[in-house]
């Protein structure tokens, strides 16, 4: 397991977090992971304080705010990645969105043509 700060002997307090920034680029296909652990020592050398955060967990939730920022990119260029276009999705959506608004045309310009027609006979009468 990679560690951002701290270490599988090192535990870094709480006090002692700054932000972290990873960047990471993923090709087509690929993942990562990232784990957060947390350890809650209630060993710190200092009798008092341990009792007061004992004192607080029998009773009431003793907890800390962890924010979390996650900011994702996708390259969508021809060939990078697999992009949209390389992977034939945004050809068949097109053909899809091409043959709806065709046979929308084609139903449109009908109707108007029979209703020229019936108004054309009627108009004879």
């Amino acid at each position: 397991m990679n560690y951002v700060i701290g270490s599988s002997k090192e535990w870094i307090k709480v006090e002692d977090i700054k932000p972290v920034l990873i960047l990471d680029t993923l090709r087509k296909g690929e993942s990562a992971e990232y784990v957060f652990q947390w350890k809650w020592d209630f060993e710190s050398g200092n009798d008092e304080y341990d009792t007061f955060l004992g004192s607080l967990a029998n009773g009431e939730a003793v907890g800390i705010k962890v924010e979390l920022e996650i900011t994702a990119e996708a390259n969508t260029a021809i060939g990078e990645n697999g992009g949209i276009v390389e992977s034939g999705a945004g050809n068949i959506i097109f053909a899809v969105v091409f043959l709806i608004l065709l046979a929308l045309a084609i139903i449109l310009t009908t109707v108007y043509l029979v209703k020229k027609r019936k108004q054309g006979y009627a108009t004879k009468k």
